[in-house]
């Protein structure tokens, strides 16, 4: 039967604690994860949260985009969870220099910043970032802040991670504010979605293509509330569940 996907359940974080839990399976190969969320909504926080869970077969191999250097060595730690794993920081140069070092299996924990004031110069920066990868694979890659690279350059970069990781042994992580900001391809490429609040249109729409109807819930959603989706794999019927569910 045609796969279907798995429906999706809200969640709310623990106010007091501050603390953004989801119990989330390891990222297999050939995953592909969006996570979503305005400013201030805890998107950031809850993937720093989950990195090590995320990495699954590659424990000792994450390498994260962060163009606003928030998970590397000189972050402020005090804003981040205590579940963050050290990330040496590195620019570019560094970040292809230590890939060699590690080749495809040795050691590689590194968050890459990279944000150049001229819009060319970040644009070079990313496709240099995206050819480092190819050589380096099995890891888990975490682009955050998707939506920060170039418009006019963003879809053909991003898309190429989304279709070719899986033949890099690389599990991905979008991080973005909206839906909108994922190229169509790499969301058509999601087995895992994290949303925060969404409330414009076009983002609804662009989630229900995925996500179905429940994408409406998104609306709805207060402060530190998140919906998890899941793609089911198995169904031996259209709209007959078998198996244990994920919650959120």
């Amino acid at each position: 039967m045609k796969p279907r996907p798995r429906p999706i359940e809200r969640t709310e974080a623990t106010p007091a604690a501050k603390v953004i839990r989801l119990t989330m399976p390891a990222m297999r190969d050939e995953d592909v994860a969006v996570v979503l969320g305005k400013r201030g909504t805890g998107k950031s926080y809850w993937t720093k949260q989950h990195l090590r869970e995320l990495s699954g077969a590659h424990p000792g191999r994450i390498v994260v985009w962060d163009p606003m250097e928030e998970y590397g060595e000189g972050s402020d730690r005090t804003r981040n969870p205590p579940q963050l794993p050290a990330l040496q920081s590195a620019d570019i140069e560094d970040f292809g220099a230590l890939a060699e070092d590690a080749h495809t299996r040795g050691p590689l924990m590194v968050a890459v910043h990279a944000w150049q004031k001229r819009k060319t110069d970040r644009v070079e920066a990313f496709r240099h970032f995206t050819a480092i990868l190819e050589e380096c694979r099995n890891l888990l890659l975490v682009i955050d802040e998707a939506g920060s690279i170039p418009r006019d350059n963003w879809a053909d970069e991003i898309e190429h991670i989304a279709t070719r990781s899986r033949h890099w042994a690389m599990p991905v992580v979008f991080v973005a504010q909206r839906a909108v900001q994922v190229p169509p391809n790499a969301r058509e490429q999601a087995t895992r979605i994290v949303s925060f609040r969404q409330d414009r249109p076009q983002d609804i729409d662009a989630l229900t293509e995925r996500m179905g109807p429940k994408a409406e819930e998104l609306r709805h959603l207060k402060r530190r509330q998140f919906v998890a989706w899941f793609e089911e794999e198995t169904f031996d019927a259209p709209g007959e569940q078998h198996g244990e569910n994920h919650r959120a």
